[in-house]
């Protein structure tokens, strides 16, 4: 049976700038990025925004940050429309700041 050992065998002839690179690459294939709203799922985003402060209903963000979709369960404590954030208060009464244009998803709860 042949057992083949990946890139292990090719390591010893690769200079150091290239295992650098291989190594980057690899970390930057698992990157997500940026998903882009049309204006009707923005609208969506917004009334579900208002609907969580006039109900104080528990919302579940989704959240694009340092190239990662983050999640957070919470209420929404406060908007600051000078800096475009959203402070959100999780289960654990922990507050995270969000800026608008990096939510992808709003969903109830």
């Amino acid at each position: 049976m042949i057992r083949d050992r990946g890139t292990i065998k090719w390591v010893s002839m690769m200079l150091p700038e290239h295992t650098k690179l291989l190594r980057e690459l690899e970390k930057n294939q698992h990157r997500a990025s940026k998903p882009l709203l049309d204006e009707q799922r923005l609208e969506e985003l917004n009334e579900m925004i208002h609907i969580g402060i006039a109900g104080n209903q528990t919302l579940s963000f989704s959240y694009y940050q340092n190239h990662a979709i983050n999640n957070v369960e919470g209420n929404i404590h406060f908007i600051d429309h000078i800096n475009k954030t959203v402070r959100i208060i999780d289960l654990v009464e922990k507050i995270h700041d969000v800026q608008l244009v990096n939510i992808v998803d709003i969903q109830p709860l």
